[in-house]
């Protein structure tokens, strides 16, 4: 092969690495996102929070979430945890209303988790982000640590 038609190959795949690869490697998921309050749901109401923010990181099979919220009292509170795509109980610390959580993946825009509470499941959070990737739905399913029914629907757009 000339070293033109070389030049030809490395240009070529340069091109595929800048164009494609971002594709495979990036999950939508990945990102910095607000909640919405406005256009959430939130039942009962007093689940509210006054702010709410997501950080989320890639991991290997999984994600790194840190989630910085101010809850329906004005008390700040922060947490981190780490979710595989695997069905097992991951730690969560830090976080009043679980300590643990089960995460799978349905699709590429849509997450599944199971959140726990000494060992039982409280709630059901399925997460989908819109095809643009500059918003995700999360809707909320389970009990509150009073055993009333909850059933929120958040909007959280990409900061």
């Amino acid at each position: 092969m000339s070293s033109m038609t070389w030049r030809q190959v490395g240009r070529s795949l340069v091109l595929i690495l800048i164009f494609v690869a971002p594709a495979w490697a990036t999950d939508p998921e990945v990102g910095t996102w607000k909640a919405n309050l406005a256009k959430s749901i939130y039942s009962p109401p007093d689940l509210a929070p006054r702010s709410a923010v997501v950080e989320i990181e890639s991991v290997d099979n999984g994600l790194k979430v840190i989630v910085d919220i101010v809850d329906a009292s004005g008390r700040p509170i922060k947490y981190a945890y780490i979710v595989k795509f695997d069905g097992k109980d991951h730690p969560v610390v830090g976080d009043p209303s679980r300590d643990a959580t089960a995460g799978r993946k349905i699709d590429e825009y849509t997450l599944e988790q199971v959140s726990k509470k000494g060992g039982r499941p409280t709630a059901t959070n399925r997460i989908v982000v819109a095809r643009d990737g500059q918003s995700r739905t999360q809707t909320t399913d389970g009990v509150d640590a009073r055993g009333r029914t909850i059933h929120n629907v958040v909007l959280w757009e990409r900061r």
